[in-house]
């Protein structure tokens, strides 16, 4: 099996990034609900032949960035958003390849629809509480991000590192932790204070990870 990396959307997140708009789909939401839960079941097959491997196996991943759900209600969340994303997920999960979700913004009122994904779900968070996190979900899935990015460019070496310490105590206990910036680093030069915090980080993590 090789290892391998695709991306697909939540059949929401495509439809407003793709095709409607952030604008577009929040009016369509309000004015015609039904249209969009249709039109999500419609690009369903398509989002999941988008992040199916070619040879899935547990060495490759789908990656599914969301997007559009901590700006729904609650009730659209339910209707429209939750039901597609929830049989893209079961569907690869059930050709035995990973799903890693990038959990964008604030998803900490949607935390008991995410524990009813597939076990050992990858969920990489990019906001919220770590601890109400690690207590909902981190028995049967898997916890990653957190870890603010940016520190790395404004605090000290030490603060970087306590940072580190901080989220593995939370996280760690148990297993199921994944160390992982709450975004991708983009850009670094070599000898920066951001390489150098990093490096130190990883240091961290590396010593620490191993339990």
């Amino acid at each position: 099996a090789t290892m391998g990396a695709v991306l697909t959307e939540a059949p929401f997140d495509f439809m407003s990034d793709f095709l409607r708009s952030f604008k577009g789909i929040s009016g369509d939401v309000r004015r015609y609900p039904d249209k969009v839960a249709a039109a999500c079941e419609a690009v369903l097959p398509l989002m999941i032949k988008k992040g199916t491997l070619p040879n899935p196996s547990l060495l490759g991943y789908t990656f599914i960035p969301l997007h559009m759900a901590p700006y729904l209600r609650d009730k659209d969340f339910a209707a429209l958003y939750w039901p597609t994303f929830k049989k893209l997920v079961e569907t690869l999960a059930g050709m035995g390849q990973n799903v890693q979700l990038f959990v964008e913004h604030d998803w900490m009122r949607y935390l008991d629809y995410l524990y009813e994904l597939p076990a050992n779900t990858i969920m990489r968070f990019e906001y919220g509480d770590a601890k109400l996190v690690k207590e909902k979900l981190g028995k049967k899935h898997i916890i990653s991000g957190f870890y603010p990015v940016t520190m790395l460019q404004t605090a000290t070496k030490q603060q970087c590192v306590d940072k580190a310490k901080e989220l593995f105590d939370i996280l760690a206990p148990g297993g199921r932790y994944w160390w992982q910036a709450d975004k991708s680093i983009i850009n670094m030069e070599a000898n920066s204070p951001v390489a150098e915090n990093l490096r130190a980080v990883l240091e961290y993590v590396h010593e620490s990870g191993t339990y």
